[in-house]
C-alpha cells in the first residue's frame, strides 16, 4: 500500500507547521519504507518565548519469508522552545 499525506498550516505570530506522512513497499511486500517529518515555528505573542521544532522519523522493514520480519527505525528530534519558570500567583 503507498500512501502521502502533507500538511502546510500558517498562523498569527509567524506560527508556522508542516508535516509529511509517507509509505511505499515493494510490490511483493518484502520491503516497506515509512517517512514522518514535522517542522514548527513560531514567533509566540510573548516576548522570549519564539520556538522551533524538527522532528523526522524514518522505517524500514524487511521480510525475507513468512517467518521473519527486520525492522529499522531511527528518530531525531531537535527543539528549542524558552520554557517558563517558577510557580506563577
Amino acid at each position: 500500500m503507498r500512501f502521502a499525506d502533507v500538511s502546510l498550516s500558517y498562523g498569527k505570530y509567524g506560527t508556522f507547521e508542516g508535516m509529511v506522512d509517507a509509505n511505499t513497499s515493494s510490490s511483493d511486500g518484502q520491503v516497506g519504507l515509512r517517512l514522518n517529518g514535522l517542522a514548527t515555528d513560531t514567533d509566540s505573542f510573548r516576548d522570549d518565548k519564539e520556538g522551533s521544532m524538527r522532528a523526522v522519523n524514518p522505517a524500514l522493514q524487511w521480510r525475507p519469508n513468512a517467518d521473519t520480519r527486520v525492522g529499522l527505525s531511527f528518530e531525531d528530534v531537535q527543539s528549542r522552545v524558552a520554557p517558563d519558570s517558577g510557580v506563577p500567583l
